[in-house]
C-alpha cells in the first residue's frame, strides 16, 4: 500500500495520503518544495505551521488517528491567491467546532484556528465534501 501520493497540475499540488503524522511531514515537505520553487510570496514557517495543523488536525480528530483512512491537501496557485484545501474521512458534523476559541491560554488545544488567521488565512467549512478551505491573499513574484 502506498503511504502517498502527489500529483502536480497546471497551478498547484494534489497530494492524497493515508492517517500518519510522518505522512504529514512528508506533505509539509513536498508542499514547501513547491512553494520555494515557484517562489511563493509566503513564508516557509507560515506555510509549514499552517500545513501542520490542519493535516495534524485532519489525522487526529478527523480521521481519530485510524491508519486507514485517508486525507486529501490540494493547493491552488491563482492570481494573488493561495487556496489550501483538507479533506478527511471523518464526520462532517465534527467540523462544526472547527473556530471555538479556546480561551484558557494554558489549555494546549483549540488555538489552531487562531494561529491560522493571525497568519493572514481565511477559512471556511464546506460541509457537503468534509473539506476546510484555507485562502490567503499574496502577491505573484515573477522573475
Amino acid at each position: 500500500m502506498k503511504k502517498i501520493s502527489i500529483k502536480h497540475t497546471e497551478n498547484g499540488l494534489d497530494i492524497e495520503f493515508y492517517s500518519d503524522y510522518n505522512n504529514v511531514d512528508e506533505t509539509v515537505t513536498v508542499c514547501e518544495e513547491y512553494r520555494k520553487k515557484n517562489d511563493l510570496d509566503i513564508s516557509a514557517f507560515d506555510l509549514a505551521t499552517v500545513l501542520h495543523e490542519v493535516l495534524c488536525n485532519a489525522v487526529r480528530h478527523g480521521n481519530k488517528g485510524n491508519p486507514e483512512k485517508k486525507v486529501w491537501c490540494c493547493i491552488r496557485v491563482e492570481p494573488e491567491t493561495l487556496k489550501i484545501d483538507v479533506k478527511d474521512e471523518g464526520d462532517p458534523e465534527k467540523k462544526k467546532n472547527i473556530g471555538n476559541k479556546n480561551d484558557d491560554p494554558l489549555k494546549p488545544h483549540g488555538m489552531g484556528m487562531q494561529i491560522i488567521e493571525g497568519l493572514g488565512f481565511d477559512y471556511a467549512v464546506d460541509y457537503k465534501t468534509n473539506t476546510l478551505k484555507l485562502v490567503k491573499k499574496i502577491k505573484i513574484n515573477s522573475n
